[in-house]
């Protein structure tokens, strides 16, 4: 029985080590954890909070904003969660002066299923446990909420050929160029031709829960004199011309509801002829150029709002 412990020992030791290099680069060197850590140890200073998914992650970059700012927004993200981070945060947050909060089309329309990796993510960074087990061993570990991402991760970091992302202070990848308009040489013809759309637009139930959530939101920032913007970022018109009729309708319309009911400023840049193909990286998504353009334009609203 020893000698077979002393094997198992010697079997499984690297693994082990390997498990613990990989946890050990994610809690310190991904933009997972180097945002939470701005936003935590600044969240008494932050002037401007943004929430939202990728395409509000993409989009704002933090170092050209005049005032303190953290962008919270991640890949995915529900509207559920941004609501759930400031019930957990604003009460710490002193300075906490503006909130902007995306409303692109889609999030409207999400659903945040509860075996979804990210939720693990979120109890592991903010131990904020929606629809997740409480005491899953997953809410713990960067690499056994998802094994092949956060592995695939480690690899590009080790590999000396692949690229290697440069993340800012903020958790911003400032050379987040790496997708499907640089594969495709930004060539405008092959990008229209390939388009895929990822996103669905159907359920009006997750439509009308996800309203509810988000005036919840709002009335909490509104309760805390924090003002509110909605912003919607832009998009290359693959993306826009894809989104359909129907569905624009149903977010315009809800968005109305919304402006009307809580009196907040809306800015919709979706269509805005102000960012070309280069300012994107994929068809839904701003590339660190873009971004750099939009972060400067919404920084002077949010002047204005002051």
């Amino acid at each position: 029985m020893g000698n077979f412990l002393k094997k198992l020992f010697f079997f499984l030791s690297p693994l082990i080590v390997l498990f613990i290099l990989i946890e050990y680069y994610c809690n310190n060197s991904t933009t997972f954890s180097i945002k939470k850590r701005y936003f935590e140890n600044h969240r008494k200073d932050i002037e401007t909070l943004f929430l939202g998914t990728s395409h509000m992650q993409n989009a704002i970059n933090p170092r050209f904003l005049k005032q303190n700012a953290a962008n919270v927004a991640f890949a995915g993200q529900p509207i559920e969660i941004d609501y759930a981070l400031l019930q957990k945060y604003i009460n710490q947050m002193d300075n906490l002066k503006t909130v902007v909060f995306d409303v692109s089309p889609h999030i409207f329309y999400s659903r945040f299923d509860s075996s979804d990796w990210n939720g693990h993510i979120y109890a592991n960074l903010y131990e904020i446990y929606y629809k997740v087990n409480p005491h899953s061993i997953k809410n713990h570990s960067y690499l056994l909420s998802n094994f092949k991402f956060f592995t695939s991760i480690y690899i590009d970091y080790v590999n000396p050929w692949a690229p290697k992302y440069e993340i800012n202070k903020f958790g911003y990848i400032s050379n987040d160029f790496y997708d499907r308009f640089l594969t495709l040489k930004n060539d405008s013809l092959k990008i229209d031709k390939t388009f895929i759309m990822m996103h669905t637009f159907d359920g009006k139930d997750m439509l009308e829960k996800n309203e509810k959530v988000l005036e919840s939101a709002i009335r909490l920032c509104k309760n805390k004199a924090v003002k509110v913007l909605l912003v919607t970022p832009p998009f290359y018109h693959t993306y826009n011309d894809n989104v359909p009729a129907a569905a624009k309708k149903e977010v315009s319309d809800l968005v109305a509801r919304i402006q009307k009911k809580f009196n907040v400023p809306y800015f919709d840049f979706s269509t805005s002829k102000n960012f070309n193909l280069k300012d994107f990286k994929n068809d839904s998504h701003l590339n660190p150029n873009g971004a750099k353009k939009f972060t400067v334009k919404v920084d002077s609203l949010i002047n204005q709002l002051k």
